[in-house]
């Protein structure tokens, strides 16, 4: 590790500073000392030196490691606009649009999509981090956060059509006494609020209108 490495350059580096500073009181004193005490300043010095050429190579490795990442990061964020292009051409489906389409096929359908669109839209919030960990210009998802408006209106719109048509043959098979009204009127109440916000936000979707 480097910070683990310069810890000990540091206090290699105060050592070799005591070690000269008690050598040159040695020397000013003419004070008798060991053969073997002489060659310790040396050798703490050579020790210093390479530790300060590992701390060098760690520092060059982990900018490397760095530049390299940042790399990699650039090129899956340039991936982005061919995913949410091909998400956009998904969600183009004319299923979604036509009053014919089989509601249970189309929610199915959804749910695939759904996947996707949550993936790309969590791999932009990674990217965010990784960008702003690594010192980098922040990209702005804003096509990101636009689809996932797109996907959540669509699949509002489909299950609550699906909701709607499960509940009218679900009080259709039951007696009229065993029917739940507040529950009806919570669901009429929820459908509507839906359907309503979904012909305003999908204005070319046939579906929406109805």
């Amino acid at each position: 590790d480097v910070n683990d490495t310069i810890g000990q350059q540091d206090e290699i580096a105060m050592k070799v500073q005591e070690i000269n500073d008690m050598s040159t009181l040695v020397e000013e004193r003419k004070i008798k000392v060991r053969e073997d005490f002489k060659s310790e300043p040396m050798n703490a010095v050579r020790q210093a030196k390479k530790l300060e050429q590992r701390v060098k190579m760690a520092e060059e490795s982990q900018n490397a490691n760095i530049n390299k990442f940042r790399a990699e990061l650039g090129r899956d964020i340039s991936t982005v606009p061919g995913r949410i292009d091909e998400m956009r051409n998904q969600l183009a489906d004319p299923r979604l649009s036509e009053l014919k389409s089989d509601v249970d096929e189309v929610v199915d359908y959804l749910g695939e999509v759904e996947k996707k669109v949550v993936e790309i839209k969590e791999n932009g919030r990674k990217y965010n981090i990784y960008q702003d960990e690594l010192q980098m210009e922040v990209t702005p998802f804003i096509n990101i956060e636009d689809l996932f408006k797109e996907f959540s209106m669509n699949k509002r719109l489909w299950t609550s059509k699906k909701e709607w048509a499960d509940s009218l043959k679900r009080w259709r098979d039951s007696q009229f006494m065993e029917i739940n009204i507040e529950e009806m009127a919570l669901i009429v109440e929820k459908i509507g609020k839906a359907s309503m916000l979904c012909a305003k936000e999908l204005e070319l979707n046939d579906v929406a209108k109805v």
